[in-house]
């Protein structure tokens, strides 16, 4: 199995080289997806084995793609704190979509339905198409604008064989503690599932996992190719697009960027460990991963707060909720639809780890271009927060 998505990796970087990218070159494209989707090795040395020998390909064929097909991309600097720009190529543009098709569609096809709840109130459900995905904005939710959605989503399902809805943790957190949305999910399980792309899956979601509904946490990580997905089973799943060699980890669909460009550090937020059957029926890897670890807040102790379980205590009817430390301080920021219930519990769970909490009603954080759960301010410099639009 390994022999066949090496050929098929060694035939994809080599048809980069010889002329015209032909239609047949695209099809070598799919092949490599369809590899990487399918073949993983059966123990860890021979993923450590695939590993160098797909890194060798790599270095061998880095730099000589004839093709000028190539983007520049620039990081939110989530992820290491430090936005950086890289190029990738060729065919940025075909490997998205391909990878889309990697990490979210990994359990048949289905029709992605993107929502954005607005900071501002007043707008009403609207539904409009971007990059062939459907996309729902509305503004923060009420009992109609949750039913609006709820038959949004039920005409989607009698369009489309399959639906998954692509959202912030925030939106989860007001959502899955809503029992109309909980009954839609259930009961439409077996073609309705959630996804969400930040790397923090901080929604309530017991209930749903407990009857059966499917939650896919899907990353894709273009500097590095660090990626993985949810199966049904509940488990990540590495697809084999990275590589380590030389004190670094490459993206092994990128054979643009000169060395010093676009690399991740060979040790960073990711450690493979072992390789398991998955009760899905694939092998899978079993590898630790930090998400954000330059972000993420960290206690005294330097303990890391990633407790989902936390989000399962919470009761309010949350529009954003925020944890921002500076040194011993958390800043939560939240918006609530109706009374803050959970300020005895969170200024407990905080306070026995070691901080104090600042209260900052109204108030959300910007990073880049999205609002992430936890974040780990600098000591110094003013503190980014904006006021949300209540008109």
């Amino acid at each position: 199995m390994i022999d066949s998505l090496v050929e098929v990796y060694a035939g994809y970087c080599e048809r980069q080289t010889i002329g015209r990218f032909h239609d047949a070159g695209f099809g070598t494209i799919r092949q490599l997806q369809q590899a990487f989707a399918t073949v993983f090795p059966e123990s860890l040395s021979e993923y450590l084995q695939l590993n160098d020998r797909l890194y060798a390909i790599w270095r061998e064929h880095r730099g000589r793609s004839i093709t000028p097909d190539f983007h520049g991309l620039r990081t939110s600097g989530s992820t290491r704190q430090v936005p950086r720009l890289y190029q990738f190529g060729p065919h940025f543009q075909f490997w998205r979509h391909a990878v889309w098709d990697l990490t979210r569609f990994p359990l048949g096809y289905r029709e992605i339905i993107s929502l954005y709840p607005s900071l501002a109130s007043g707008q009403p459900l609207s539904v409009y198409s971007k990059l062939g995905r459907h996309v729902l904005l509305c503004s923060p939710f009420n009992e109609p604008i949750l039913k609006s959605l709820i038959g949004v989503l039920g005409q989607f399902l009698n369009d489309y064989p399959a639906c998954s809805l692509n959202a912030t943790p925030d939106t989860y957190l007001y959502l899955n503690h809503q029992a109309a949305f909980r009954d839609f999910a259930i009961e439409n399980r077996d073609r309705f599932n959630l996804m969400s792309e930040n790397w923090e899956p901080f929604y309530k979601q017991r209930e749903l996992k407990e009857n059966g509904v499917h939650l896919n946490n899907p990353m894709m990580d273009w500097s590095t190719g660090l990626n993985f997905y949810t199966c049904f089973e509940g488990h990540q799943h590495v697809l084999p697009l990275f590589a380590s060699g030389e004190g670094r980890r490459v993206n092994l669909l990128n054979l643009f960027p000169p060395v010093e460009i676009g690399f991740g550090d060979e040790d960073d937020l990711f450690v493979p460990e072992s390789v398991s059957r998955c009760d899905c029926g694939l092998n899978r890897l079993n590898f630790q991963f930090l998400p954000h670890q330059a972000t993420a807040i960290r206690t005294p102790h330097g303990e890391v707060i990633h407790d989902v379980a936390l989000a399962e205590q919470l009761t309010s009817n949350f529009h954003g909720l925020q944890f921002v430390q500076r040194d011993d301080t958390i800043h939560l920021l939240y918006r609530t639809d109706g009374d803050f219930q959970d300020r005895d519990l969170l200024d407990d769970y905080f306070s026995r780890r070691g901080f104090r909490l600042a209260w900052e009603p109204g108030k959300v954080l910007h990073l880049g271009s999205k609002c992430t759960t936890f974040y780990r301010c600098p000591s110094e410099g003013p503190l980014p927060f904006k006021q949300v639009e209540t008109s």
